[in-house]
């Protein structure tokens, strides 16, 4: 599978997102900040559920690391979340 220079973008300018929104708000220290299509669209303090979340939306923890939600569709939300390694 040949790389995807726009998706490592778009997952950068997420890790990005997620930290403006720890560092400008208050209760963000720890847990997951959740982008989805270039958007901050919740928090939660542990990975679960993805159910609740459209495939796609990316969840990012407090040291950048990320998770995707994964499998489904948009009327059941996501299957799982998949750890995504840059």
């Amino acid at each position: 599978m040949p790389y995807d220079f726009q998706e490592h973008e778009e997952i950068i300018r997420a890790i990005e997102q997620a930290r403006a929104r720890r560092a400008n708000s208050t209760g963000y220290e720890y847990g997951f900040v959740v982008v989805f299509e270039g958007e901050v669209s919740g928090w939660m303090n542990w990975l679960r559920s993805p159910e609740h979340w459209m495939p796609g939306a990316l969840a990012i923890d407090a040291e950048g690391r990320v998770w995707e939600a994964r499998g489904g569709d948009e009327y059941h939300g996501a299957r799982r979340w998949e750890r995504i390694r840059l």
